[in-house]
């Protein structure tokens, strides 16, 4: 459904969204991501930013669609995909600092690439 929602209006953030973590969901990471990236990139679109409340409503947004996407990468084997993931994963924490599960999941990817004394301040963060 969602395949044939994201054909008829490409623009859809919720559309995009919701295709990547329908792929995501039934393991489909390297389906998923493509959507997951159209989704970021059409969060930096000026007419979507209008349509978003407020500026803390949309870091919320955002960090919530970073953290999905670096999930989705870490399900992959490759090097490529871990370090994009950590990229993700900061950029939710950046949006979003107060939040345990963003803070948690990069320390995670940090300690999985031996990154212990970055790591810990992320560990840190969630107490």
């Amino acid at each position: 459904l969602f395949e044939e929602h994201v054909l008829i209006v490409p623009q859809s953030v919720r559309m995009q969204h919701g295709l990547a973590l329908e792929h995501a969901r039934h393991n489909r990471h390297q389906q998923a991501l493509p959507y997951f990236r159209a989704t970021l990139e059409l969060l930096q679109n000026a007419e979507y930013r209008k349509g978003v409340r407020s500026s803390e409503q949309l870091d919320k947004i955002d960090g919530q669609y970073h953290f999905e996407a670096a999930n989705s990468l870490t399900e992959l084997a490759d090097a490529a995909s871990k370090e994009e993931a950590e990229l993700l994963y900061r950029k939710s924490v950046t949006l979003v600092p107060s939040d345990y599960s963003y803070n948690n999941r990069l320390a995670f990817n940090l300690v999985q690439k031996r990154k212990y004394e970055q790591a810990l301040q992320y560990f840190m963060a969630c107490f």
